[in-house]
């Protein structure tokens, strides 16, 4: 809470109560430059200057795409031979025109442009399968005409189920040119928006990957993000169903990035079962504080606009159609001693929630996985060791991410308390009393407020210096904290 100086101004004291809750909304930790960082500082830098946006939202932006852009074919090899995907899942609560839009539209557009390309390449061959495939029909056709002289349909049946290995000669020829038969080549879905639980499954089962980089998302949905969480822990996940096709999926891979409101993100953090799940130390939150940028928004550098093209679509195009086995990346020695250092490494928090401790242990993981995602950003060539120096930078943006997932924690209790506040002041001037009675607070909030958060709210209230108690008109039922007796301080009513 924050310690505030009240006035003899009615609307001024109120203005100060707004105040103070929004400033509960917001965290001041941020990415900062890295010197390690060469090229991640100068895209995130070159687009924040040139389109006068948060320099933090960008970042993630970036960290996001080019984990999406590897589309799961770069993991992770660990000290003790455990594999860790790229796996991210984000949330980040902004306020309206805070440039959500803008921070993601560069990344959004690579994917735009190289899904374009994908597209056309495939029309070419699409054509092609199809002629083929209505020759093989004909083929196909002409052979049940021939065969069916001479065998019952029962007989079809029964080389049917058999792949028509055998028969005779106008069954193999059948089977063989079944077996020559192309399914249509559908184009992969780089960006999803506004998934179902079912359609996140079938996209899944289709191409084993979803992206995500949402700049305007709403209410966020419990059994989506249930599922998400599930993918990021690379756990296979099946949903057999009556009426479609059932899936399963062994191997997943998700990047799910979401900019949305702070309404909708306090919805988010408030869940009870986001808390007690251990879905909430799987996501990376964020919550900007308030951005001021002068100037005119310019054009993205030409440059800057190449090397990022440069960069994601020479993930994407190593990550296409991947069958073999996937990229690992290792630490060096040295980077090995710095993550398990920051493992050991008590982590402070004001709080004793499940939800931060549930943070806190996968704090780690998170690093690793920043960690590869920056040297896929930095590397020279084909390097697969991912050097101290950017394993310090991941460990950095991992207590960046932890110092706002507690924030946004806070928040809540923080808002709760600041809306409490705000109630029973309003209430007091309402009224305009010269003496109000615990109890009679207490009923006049209780649709609203618990016992205990009305106790609470007056002793902040107290400390602000905006009530004092009234030890000389105590109520005659005794002496007892809930029969105290409160007054507004003078010249509160201004």
């Amino acid at each position: 809470m924050l310690p505030i100086h009240f006035t003899n101004d009615r609307y001024w004291n109120i203005a100060l109560l707004q105040r103070m809750k929004e400033e509960t909304e917001s965290c001041n930790a941020n990415f900062g430059n890295h010197d390690a960082l060469v090229r991640f500082n100068r895209i995130c830098l070159s687009i924040s200057d040139a389109s006068k946006v948060n320099p933090n939202l960008v970042a993630i932006g970036c960290l996001f795409a080019t984990a999406a852009a590897s589309r799961g074919q770069v993991e992770v090899l660990c000290e003790d031979g455990r594999i860790t995907p790229l796996s991210m899942i984000g949330f980040v609560g902004c306020d309206p025109a805070s440039g959500k839009s803008t921070a993601l539209a560069p990344f959004i557009s690579v994917f735009k442009k190289y899904m374009e390309a994908e597209v056309k390449a495939l029309e070419e061959q699409e054509n092609a399968i199809a002629v083929k495939n209505a020759i093989l029909k004909k083929t196909v056709n002409r052979a049940i005409k021939n065969a069916s002289k001479n065998l019952t349909l029962d007989n079809l049946i029964a080389f049917a189920d058999i792949g028509f290995t055998e028969g005779n000669d106008y069954l193999r020829v059948m089977g063989e040119t079944l077996r020559k038969k192309q399914d249509k080549i559908l184009p992969p879905i780089l960006l999803v928006n506004d998934l179902s639980s079912a359609a996140l499954s079938v996209l899944m089962d289709q191409q084993g990957y979803v992206i995500q980089l949402e700049p305007d998302g709403g209410r966020f949905d419990f059994k989506v993000l249930r599922q998400l969480t599930k993918y990021w822990s690379d756990e296979g996940h099946s949903q057999v169903r009556v009426s479609r096709k059932s899936s399963i999926v062994l191997d997943p891979f998700v990047t799910s990035l979401t900019f949305t409101q702070r309404r909708y993100f306090g919805e988010f953090i408030a869940n009870n079962d986001v808390q007690s799940m251990g879905l909430f130390g799987r996501v990376l939150m964020f919550i900007p504080a308030p951005y001021h940028a002068w100037g005119t928004p310019s054009p993205i550098p030409a440059d800057i606009e190449d090397d990022l093209k440069t960069l994601l679509f020479g993930l994407l195009d190593s990550s296409r159609g991947k069958q073999g086995p996937k990229t690992q990346l290792t630490f060096t020695a040295e980077a090995w001693r710095l993550l398990n250092d920051y493992r050991s490494r008590p982590k402070f928090s004001m709080t004793s929630s499940p939800a931060i401790s549930s943070w806190n242990k996968r704090a780690t993981e998170h690093a690793i996985r920043i960690a590869a995602i920056l040297h896929l950003i930095e590397r020279e060539a084909d390097e697969t060791t991912i050097s101290v120096d950017v394993t310090q930078a991941a460990i950095d943006f991992a207590e960046v991410f932890r110092a706002h997932a507690e924030k946004a924690l806070f928040s809540i209790y923080d808002n709760r308390m600041m809306e409490a506040c705000r109630y029973l002041a309003e209430l007091i001037l309402k009224r305009d009393q010269p003496q109000y009675f615990l109890k009679d607070l207490k009923y006049a909030a209780h649709n609203t407020f618990t016992a205990v958060e009305v106790e609470l709210a007056i002793f902040y209230l107290e400390q602000f210096g905006l009530i004092s108690e009234d030890k000389a008109n105590k109520s005659s039922l005794g002496a007892c904290f809930r029969n105290n007796a409160f007054k507004p301080s003078v010249g509160f009513y201004g």
